[in-house]
């Protein structure tokens, strides 16, 4: 329920294969994002991983009607997506080049109001 830590992943991960297949694996990580949280974290880990992926879709939600929410879900959505599929796969967070991109999209998406009150320069 409350997972082995990082520091116990791939010993208890290891410790379920057979002992045939053990020397093949070096790898720090479970190629699952999911996997690695709850291994990491149990549940705790889990939920606070699905929290934090759907931080942009709830900050986009909350704007105000209009063509910058419009935009702003768009956003959030492929943003929570690419990591769900991409994690699935593969390593999700802790990776030099992953962590800023969502932590700067997050940021792009939550601060802005996503009003456009638009006033033409040109009135006819």
């Amino acid at each position: 329920m409350t997972g082995y830590g990082p520091q116990n992943r791939m010993t208890s991960v290891l410790a379920e294969l057979p002992d045939s297949i053990r020397p093949q694996l070096s790898f720090t990580h479970v190629h699952n994002g999911f996997l690695t949280a709850g291994i990491d974290a149990g549940v705790f880990g889990i939920a606070a991983l699905s929290l934090m992926l759907l931080t942009p879709v709830i900050g986009a939600w909350r704007k105000e009607a209009g063509p910058g929410r419009d935009l702003a879900i768009a956003l959030a959505l492929l943003l929570f997506s690419s990591y769900v599929i991409t994690g699935s796969f593969g390593i999700m967070f802790n990776q030099k080049a992953l962590d800023p991109i969502f932590a700067y999209m997050v940021a792009l998406i939550c601060t802005d109001r996503g009003s456009t009150l638009f006033a033409p320069v040109v009135s006819s």
